[in-house]
């Protein structure tokens, strides 16, 4: 049965009753007029395809087959990041539903991330990786602010979405970003052009370690279909920007516990790092960013006391940064943290861990051990 503006108010929750009691008092005004949403108030006469997941629902019912291009910068499939990690898991996901996924990335290496990504094309766990253009001169690591760099993390991916387009012989339906700084959202506006029917979508995965969520950035989210984020944290700085509420989606992504069960050998690391063997063990494994809080981290670790016997260890695959390196050479208990980089074994370290600590618990981390 339909429900319309005469039917029965008959709220079930202390949400529906104030909603109720909030409305007479707003009515009993002259000039008044108050909407009643379908989706909190009864079955709405049409399908809601202007809502995010019902859309998905329904071009998944009736189109079948969705084409998804995954943009991103400097993709390089012998990197081990999180953040790249979830993009293939999904990726992955949207394949065993029936769905056409293709990645396009650049060539070249970023600032942070291990070696250059070289490959035009390649197969990666089942998902097609194109990167069909970067620049390779006068990308200087670490180096932000040059042509090679900028072309790269703003317009590559965005360009190479025609030549994917054409060598596919498709046009893409949806176009899916990831970034953590909102600026990076460029390559979607460029992929746009060779498929302008096609909706736009962005992850927010993390914080930037940059003052990035200005006005101009914040508000040119407002183009997208949908932006996902995982921390509320991020969702205010995106509103305070000028993003708008209705295109912010929060999803508390959690963390796959399965991955992190002791099933490695914690003798190899224990004889590494020389801890002795009744020592308790604190982990951390990750980037090490301003933004991360590892810092805290280390100056909470001075409430132990040597007698304690406790360790604390960091491992950042690629490099620490000074100010944290400086931080622990003066800390009082220096000689019990251990600051580590590069590839470890992982399962082994998580065998000797009796705590393991996450960036950010809202975040969803995934190691594969």
């Amino acid at each position: 049965k339909y429900c319309d503006e005469n039917s029965p108010l008959k709220p079930i929750s202390l949400y529906g009753q104030t909603k109720v009691q909030a409305e007479k008092i707003v009515m009993s005004y002259n000039n008044s007029i108050g909407y009643r949403l379908a989706t909190v108030f009864g079955y709405s006469y049409r399908m809601r395809t202007d809502l995010l997941v019902n859309n998905f629902v329904f071009k998944s019912l009736n189109e079948k087959k969705l084409n998804i291009a995954f943009l991103t910068k400097d993709y390089n499939t012998e990197t081990v990041d999180a953040g790249f990690t979830s993009i293939v898991e999904l990726a992955i996901g949207l394949k065993k539903l029936g769905h056409n996924p293709v990645m396009i990335s650049s060539q070249g290496y970023s600032s942070w991330y291990g070696p250059a990504a070289t490959k035009k094309y390649e197969v990666y766990r089942g998902i097609p990786v194109y990167r069909p253009y970067g620049l390779k001169w006068f990308n200087i690591r670490k180096m932000y602010f040059n042509p090679a760099t900028i072309f790269n993390r703003f317009i590559a991916a965005g360009i190479g979405v025609g030549y994917v387009q054409r060598k596919l012989k498709l046009k893409f339906d949806i176009f899916h970003g990831s970034s953590s700084a909102p600026i990076l959202f460029t390559s979607s506006l460029i992929g746009k052009l060779y498929s302008p029917r096609a909706k736009i979508f962005h992850t927010i995965r993390s914080e930037s370690i940059f003052n990035a969520y200005g006005k101009i950035p914040c508000k040119l989210f407002n183009l997208t279909d949908g932006i996902f984020v995982p921390l509320t944290l991020l969702k205010d700085k995106l509103l305070t920007g000028g993003t708008l509420l209705r295109k912010i989606h929060l999803v508390h992504s959690g963390v796959v516990l399965d991955r992190f069960r002791k099933h490695g050998n914690s003798e190899p690391a224990r004889n590494e790092l020389n801890i002795p063997e009744n020592s308790k063990v604190v982990f951390y494994y990750g980037k090490g960013g301003k933004n991360k809080g590892v810092e805290y981290l280390v100056e909470s670790f001075k409430y132990f006391k040597k007698s304690d016997n406790v360790h604390l260890v960091l491992v950042h695959p690629v490099v620490w940064l000074p100010h944290l390196v400086k931080m622990v050479e003066n800390h009082p208990l220096r000689e019990n943290i251990h600051l580590e980089v590069g590839k470890i074994n992982v399962p082994d370290y998580l065998s000797l861990s009796d705590v393991l600590v996450l960036q950010l618990e809202e975040l969803r981390v995934i190691l594969y051990v």
